[in-house]
């Protein structure tokens, strides 16, 4: 008897083992395609910036051909892979529509721009996303930024579905020159969506995060908040360290009780 409730002991522990590495699978899944989701928008925003900010310097920025007609910027990759500086493989265009080209960086500037087959690698990107200038805070520009209904991310899961709305503000440095330029994503910004396996989330900026442009426009700090309603009592995080140009995150995440913290690199994720 003692045998027989010893191996059914046993047989328990193992099935809660799979069960709790089956969550932490799934939830892989689910947060590592919102993340995706969440860092390629933040990309193609980046590009659109720096083309916006270089276009009458030079016809091809980072690999993209880059247009200005009237008030409507072209920004083009062509139909086949180009590799750009950062390392990354890119196809597909942006069109930017700005209410005043000449006001992008003043208060009320309003740019609409669409995003179609925008490729990052293995990720492409569709939508449309609406950019307005909320004028001077401190020394910095305030942007709202808008994911609209409808932009998706396809990757090697499936395709992943979102609305966004972050909040951020460019550190200029008071020099003309990107190269120095710092975006802080507010903590007022958050996105929601549905991944691949059809599970929603939702995102929320817990720190403040940094994106620098001398880092090849990488994030380098701060910490998110992902949440679903699959698992309501478990958050995770995505860690981006301390402002280290280190290409490291970490995706924290609570199963029973049990944090497990996985490491990857911002590139495996677009």
């Amino acid at each position: 008897m003692f045998c027989a409730l010893l191996s059914l002991f046993f047989i328990s522990c193992e099935k809660v083992k799979d069960n709790i590495q089956n969550n932490i699978e799934t939830k892989k899944v689910v947060f590592t395609d919102a993340a995706a989701a969440q860092l390629n928008f933040l990309s193609s925003y980046s590009i659109f910036d720096k083309a916006a900010h270089n276009v009458s310097k030079s016809l091809i920025i980072d690999s993209a051909h880059v247009r200005l007609q009237g008030d409507t910027l072209f920004i083009d990759y062509g139909t086949t892979f180009v590799t750009c500086p950062d390392g990354h493989r890119r196809k597909g265009k942006m069109t930017a529509v700005f209410s005043d080209f000449n006001q992008y960086n003043q208060a009320g500037s309003i740019v609409n721009i669409v995003i179609e087959n925008l490729f990052d690698n293995d990720y492409s990107l569709n939508g449309t996303v609406k950019i307005t200038n909320q004028g001077i805070f401190g020394n910095r520009i305030r942007y709202e930024i808008i994911a609209n209904s409808g932009t998706s991310l396809t990757g090697p899961n499936g395709v992943i579905h979102f609305v966004a709305g972050y909040y951020t503000e460019w550190d200029r440095n008071n020099t003309p020159a990107i190269e120095d330029d710092k975006l802080f994503i507010l903590t007022t910004s958050s996105s929601t969506g549905y991944v691949s396996n059809g599970a929603d989330y939702t995102m929320s900026v817990v720190t403040q995060v940094l994106l620098d442009y001398a880092c090849q426009y990488k994030i380098i700090e701060g910490r998110l908040q992902l949440t679903s309603t699959a698992f309501p009592s478990d958050p995770s995080f995505i860690d981006f360290g301390n402002g280290a140009c280190d290409n490291a995150i970490q995706l924290i995440i609570t199963t029973n009780g049990i944090t497990t913290t996985i490491d990857y690199t911002i590139d495996q994720l677009f």
